[in-house]
């Protein structure tokens, strides 16, 4: 079923560069649309539009869903990190510009370019 929470106002962006096993390189793209009121069979919900590019999900929008605005985003982050972290073990894609590859958030191992 195809999501109907468009990206709508990008709210932030993130660009950075990851190298396949060949050193071929692939920019990667996250953007976080503004989170929207999107009440769900009368239960007031947040939705928090994502989209992820470079990591084979170019033209979907997820857009995860919390009780408010803080929580959708919480989740369109943490859903952010999921896809890209995919992508790094399924294609063996790999980070040179981390400063720590132990950080558990995706945040802080793929910085801006």
């Amino acid at each position: 079923m195809e999501n109907p929470v468009p990206l709508g106002d990008v709210i932030a962006e993130r660009r950075f560069t990851l190298k396949d096993a060949g050193g071929v390189p692939r920019q990667i793209t996250v953007r976080l649309g503004k989170p929207v009121s999107w009440p769900l069979g009368g239960v007031p919900l947040y939705r928090c539009p994502l989209q992820v590019i470079g990591v084979g999900r170019d033209e979907a929008i997820a857009a995860p869903a919390g009780k408010d605005a803080f929580m959708a985003l919480q989740w369109a982050m943490n859903l952010a990190g999921d896809f890209i972290d995919g992508a790094v073990q399924r294609e063996g894609l790999v980070n040179h510009q981390s400063n720590d590859l132990d950080e558990k958030s995706w945040i802080w191992r793929y910085a801006s370019e």
